[in-house]
């Protein structure tokens, strides 16, 4: 069997020019702290970057560096992989690998002392079934190009070489040809003049190019000393010695046979350097706007919902819903301001626990939710710390207590927030959330059909109010829906309901290129075959 091409990567020491004098000198035993260089916005389905090594090597000023590839997962294998289905070894390209072309980005701030964009990419990865050898000779090494092997240009490749503002410097390699835009660096040729000429790619002081973090580098290839496409980053003192980095966040799977790790299965490895390998890593994604979901499997819910909280988001809308008795998710995500706490598809009892543990804390629910699984209710919540106003929740009410319900929160002068409804036994069953809210002359209605909804909603809509909660059901194999009118808040939206799942996805796109956000999205719980939506956008 081929051997992970990152395994036993051997990257030559690349020679390094020294730091300016002007550059301050780092706190010695400092360890920097960065985002890591990659995204898992740019990942697709099942995709997930790794490490092959416990270190980059024993010594010398890579020892701490990684060797980042790719894999994605098979389920119906059960396997990882870092060439995509139907590759050949006899015939391996580039393009076989899932990491060719994947964007890179800058951990931390300085300036391009040295780099190189146009150098001739290797003709093909490493391959035992084509006779490879790790042992034989240099020259031999025929999947590496001639240019290199004539070191006509750097064992990095299509690199950039960053002096850091703490006097570091950090080293990115291994580019395609041409994805470094010129503006970052200057030189076009596309080899040395002659053989071993490294300084061929310093930067004269006038034309180096100032990166921040996040600014995109590259896109990962296979230049240089290099056995398969992928990004080799490392830090190093302008001396030489390694500086080991530490990243702000981040998921990670061990892998110890590359081909077999649990995908739902991922451990935070925040303000620590990346385990030891191999090992799967999981990015985290841009921290901005929102993300949103419809009609995601529950069963993989856990998994994202670690990657999300890991880059920073929090749950602000959670709706559950089955569909032929399987369960799914309908979520929206948005940049966490304060601290939270969520939880999703709980029993009776679990819920009832986690709610008086938030309750002792003092965190305060936001959205409470029931859905049902199996065609058993489950409950979902999330909390914030130190939410200001009186409230009331409850869960697994019967109508007459719900009615009752309604009283008593207007009696002490709270606004209905969440009202979720699931009919079990031919009886429906709300769990319910009143607050302080403040948002004007309201309405509350639990029980319409979905066949009368548009005739409630143009009347309440007459009256200055719009939905401020969406939920649906089914009870009495009849689709119902479950809304709150308010005068408040107020401003541009769009009111949808009766989409299939292509029609939500239309109308999420508009909402979206119209600048408003997702409020509220939920699918008719208990259907048997097809997802039906209800959703509000608003500014």
């Amino acid at each position: 069997m081929q051997a992970s091409s990152l395994e036993r990567a051997q990257d030559v020491p690349v020679v390094m020019p020294r730091a300016s004098a002007a550059t301050r000198t780092r706190n010695a035993g400092a360890v920097t702290r960065y985002d890591l260089p990659l995204r898992g916005d740019d990942l697709a389905s099942g995709e997930r970057y790794f490490v092959g090594k416990k270190i980059h090597s024993e010594s010398g000023s890579q020892k701490w560096g990684y060797d980042i590839g790719m894999m994605k997962y098979n389920g119906d294998k059960d396997e990882w992989s870092e060439v995509k289905p139907g590759t050949d070894w006899k015939s391996i390209k580039n393009g076989n690998y899932y990491v060719y072309g994947k964007p890179v980005y800058a951990m931390g701030a300085g300036k391009v002392i040295r780099c190189w964009r146009n150098a001739p990419e290797n003709p093909r990865p490493y391959s035992s079934a084509l006779g490879d050898d790790w042992d034989e000779a240099f020259k031999d090494r025929d999947w590496l190009h001639q240019k290199w092997r004539d070191k006509l240009m750097s064992g990095a490749g299509n690199h950039l070489l960053v002096e850091e503002d703490d006097g570091d410097l950090v080293l990115y390699a291994h580019a395609q040809p041409g994805s470094i835009p010129s503006s970052l660096c200057p030189h076009n040729a596309t080899l040395y003049s002659k053989a071993e000429a490294d300084s061929e790619g310093d930067v004269p002081a006038a034309q180096q190019a100032r990166v921040k973090a996040g600014d995109r580098l590259y896109l990962i290839g296979n230049s240089g000393n290099s056995s398969a496409p992928h990004l080799h980053v490392h830090k190093q003192t302008a001396g030489g010695d390694p500086v080991q980095m530490q990243f702000n966040r981040g998921l990670a799977n061990t892998i110890p046979d590359f081909r077999h790790a649990d995908i739902n299965k991922w451990t935070r490895f925040a303000g620590q350097r990346i385990p030891d390998g191999p090992v799967l890593i999981w990015p985290p994604r841009k921290l901005a706007g929102e993300y949103s979901r419809h009609g995601y499997p529950a069963k993989d819910y856990q998994r994202l919902f670690d990657h999300l909280a890991d880059s920073g988001f929090r749950p602000e809308w959670l709706d559950g819903y089955s569909v032929g008795g399987n369960p799914y998710l309908n979520f929206t995500w948005r940049p966490a301001t304060v601290a939270w706490r969520s939880y999703f598809l709980l029993s009776p009892a679990d819920y009832q626990a986690r709610f008086n543990e938030a309750d002792q804390d003092g965190y305060r629910p936001t959205q409470v939710e029931s859905s049902l699984v199996n065609g058993q209710p489950r409950y979902s919540a999330t909390f914030v710390k130190g939410l200001p106003g009186g409230a009331m929740a409850r869960h697994g009410l019967t109508t007459a207590q719900h009615d009752a319900l309604i009283q008593e929160a207007k009696g002490k002068g709270l606004s209905p927030v969440n009202v979720s409804v699931v009919s079990v036994g031919g009886e429906r069953r709300y769990t319910v959330l009143y607050r302080s809210e403040g948002v004007g002359r309201w309405e509350m209605k639990s029980q319409v059909p979905e066949s009368g909804y548009q005739a409630l909603y143009d009347s309440n809509a007459a009256a200055g109010r719009r939905p401020v909660y969406l939920n649906a059901y089914m009870h009495a194999g009849q689709p119902f829906y479950s809304v709150i009118f308010a005068e408040k808040p107020a401003g541009a939206r769009k009111d949808r309901h009766g989409m299939s799942a292509a029609q939500y996805q239309a109308e999420f796109d508009g909402a979206r290129a119209s600048g408003l956000p997702t409020r509220a999205v939920s699918a008719i719980d208990g259907a048997q075959s097809s997802h039906r939506y209800l959703a509000y956008w608003r500014k």
